[in-house]
């Protein structure tokens, strides 16, 4: 493995980036209009299908949405790879990476934008704290995750489908006035700095435990794929 300085420094250097811009704009006023006055920018452009599209995201991108796409995820690696093990490895890492960003919002305690004068119908505002994003949150950690366990042309393949739809994800919470820019950006900030940290951090728990390991050995003793390809091979 190659030396964990960079990547620790890199994190440390992102979580006070994150907490410390978090931390300054919430008591700017001067900010805080100018976050506000894009938002009603951004909300007086609005259609029907930009509502039904925001209307997917709020709930797709939601925690209990969240679940569901890890799960997916899961689901999709461990049929690819054959490795059960290594799929419940990538899907708990993007879960304690969306997790940790629970706890940001809890130290900076950013308040949600002002209501915005088109209301998307069927979107509930949070009155959480909004810093940063959990919904831009999710998708960046399912990024950042993704593209450190892929290698070649998959990783380019998540890299670029991944980067449009964040960037589609926080438009459309920009859209809807649930977050300030400051939130969605500090949100993929955040994953993009702290996510390699987690990772290797999991790993190397894992190197001792050999949780992953022993999964992939029982997975692969009742696999019906295995078994398939024995008859085949024979």
């Amino acid at each position: 493995m190659a030396s964990p300085i960079p990547v620790v420094v890199t994190a440390v250097v992102g979580l006070v980036a994150v907490l410390a811009w978090g931390l300054i704009v919430k008591g700017d006023a001067a900010v805080r209009t100018w976050d506000q006055s894009l938002l009603v920018r951004i909300n007086a452009a609005w259609s029907s299908g930009m509502d039904a599209l925001a209307r997917v995201i709020n709930w797709v991108f939601s925690p209990a949405g969240a679940l569901v796409l890890i799960v997916l995820v899961v689901v999709v690696l461990s049929l690819t790879s054959h490795r059960l093990g290594s799929a419940l490895f990538v899907g708990f890492g993007i879960g304690v990476l969306y997790a940790s960003t629970y706890i940001v919002k809890l130290i900076v305690g950013r308040p949600r934008p002002a209501p915005l004068s088109h209301v998307v119908t069927g979107i509930a505002m949070d009155t959480s704290p909004g810093y940063p994003s959990g919904h831009v949150a999710m998708i960046a950690s399912l990024l950042v995750i993704l593209c450190l366990v892929m290698r070649g042309g998959a990783r380019w393949a998540v890299a670029v489908v991944g980067g449009l739809l964040l960037v589609v994800v926080a438009y459309a919470r920009l859209y809807v006035g649930a977050h300030y820019l400051d939130d969605v950006l500090a949100s993929a900030v955040y994953a993009a700095t702290v996510g390699p940290l987690v990772y290797m951090v999991l790993y190397l728990v894992d190197a001792k435990l050999g949780a992953v390991r022993a999964v992939n050995g029982w997975a692969a003793r009742w696999s019906p794929f295995r078994e398939r390809q024995s008859v085949g091979a024979s």
